[in-house]
């Protein structure tokens, strides 16, 4: 009988061993081999269900981690659906598993990422095409909403920068272009015509030097024609007047 009972309870501490290292057939095969010489044996029994429920346990977390491996290998290759599938079975499978919530959390970010990619890639696209055109408030407008999503983005500031310079250029080309019909206006004595590109002038740029000398001009020409005139519509003196 204490042979019986020796066997009895080195097969149980055999049993418990192999339950802790998850060898959960040989830890059911040395369960069963004590009921059947101990039908009765409360560890035996109380074991049993434990082994069962470990093994199940570890089946299901086995699945999870086969589910989040698939799940990130599918992120990686930005496969968005198949990677939320996974992560959706694993937590249905442990519902507090840190691992799922982090692949949905990576995945929630990396597809926030790409759509955040593609507006800027047609941003940029409709820009460079409205800045084709010579629509610089539209092709502003995209450089602007590429900068808002990014703003360190290398081609948002580039697009912007050439807005801005095609802007000072078309700018410096008109009042150039203001003053060669201010110059030309006064040339031809049409002094209302030179003051009018003079106030243009003045509205593309106040403070521009050209503008009031330009100004200056014209009140001269103007004063001289006048002078001309009025010279004109004066006796032309004979000497016989001068010795009167």
């Amino acid at each position: 009988a204490k042979l019986r009972l020796d066997e009895i309870r080195d097969l149980l501490a055999q049993a418990q061993e192999a339950w802790r290292q998850q060898d959960f057939d040989t830890a059911d095969a040395r369960a069963h081999e004590v009921l059947a010489t101990d039908p009765g044996n409360i560890e035996a029994l109380e074991l049993l269900p434990r082994i069962e429920s470990a093994r199940q346990s570890k089946r299901r977390q086995d699945e999870v981690n086969s589910l989040l491996a698939r799940g990130r290998e599918a992120l990686g290759r930005e496969d968005f659906a198949a990677a939320r599938s996974c992560a959706t079975e694993a937590l249905e499978l442990d519902a507090g598993h840190g691992g799922a919530a982090e692949l949905l959390q990576r995945l929630n970010s990396a597809e926030g990422q790409k759509r955040k990619r593609e507006e800027i890639t047609g941003l940029l696209a409709e820009g460079q095409q409205a800045f084709l055109r010579e629509d610089l408030e539209e092709s502003e407008r995209c450089a602007r909403r590429v900068l808002e999503l990014e703003a360190g983005h290398e081609k948002g500031h580039e697009l912007l920068a050439r807005v801005t310079s095609f802007r000072e250029r078309q700018h410096r080309e008109q009042i150039d272009r203001q003053i060669a019909r201010a110059r030309d206006a006064l040339q031809n004595d049409n002094y209302e015509q030179a003051r009018a590109c003079i106030r243009e002038l003045r509205t593309l740029e106040p403070e521009n030097a050209e503008a009031g000398l330009l100004a200056s001009e014209v009140d001269r020409a103007e004063e001289q024609d006048r002078r001309e005139k009025i010279n004109a519509l004066l006796p032309v003196k004979t000497f016989d007047d001068e010795h009167y």
